[in-house]
């Protein structure tokens, strides 16, 4: 049974990729091409800063055929050149519409979990590892279990 077209309507209308550009398959296969011919694209999660670039998720056509999206998510770093190879999230999907669907989505979520920071027990372990927060936590998932069982955090 499908749905009535008021109500794909409305949902289709919370399917935004960016405020104000639709997740539409033309959307997604403008972006794939510019992919395609380019190799790279960048998406700035606001304005330009004045030491770089900000929070972005950088997607880049790999593979022996060209047939893989690489998706990575670089934080914005305070001093020029300090961390600027710094990746948070990077993971590989298909290079078709719906892997871009994916991929813009998934990093997108990313993005608003780096909002929270950085684990700072993660940070303080030697060697360092930058994990992201958990929602409503202080601390990544690996602490809060570490914690809850009384060990260390691997």
């Amino acid at each position: 049974m499908a749905m009535p077209r008021e109500v794909c309507a409305i949902v289709g209308a919370c399917l935004d990729l960016f405020p104000g550009v639709p997740a539409s398959p033309a959307v997604l296969a403008m972006l794939l091409a510019r992919v395609e011919r380019k190799k790279f694209l960048t998406i700035l999660d606001g304005p330009r800063i004045p030491y770089g670039a900000p929070d972005r998720i950088e997607i880049q056509l790999v593979g022996r055929k060209m047939n893989k999206l690489l998706v990575r998510v670089r934080p914005a770093v305070a001093p020029p050149g300090d961390g600027h190879h710094l990746i948070v999230w990077e993971y590989t999907v298909a290079a078709t519409t719906e892997g871009m669907l994916a991929a813009i989505v998934d990093s997108g979520a990313v993005l608003a979990n780096l909002k929270r920071g950085l684990c700072e027990s993660c940070a303080a372990a030697e060697p360092p590892r930058k994990k992201l927060k958990c929602a409503g936590l202080q601390m990544c998932p690996d602490c809060v279990l570490a914690r809850a069982l009384g060990c260390r955090p691997l």
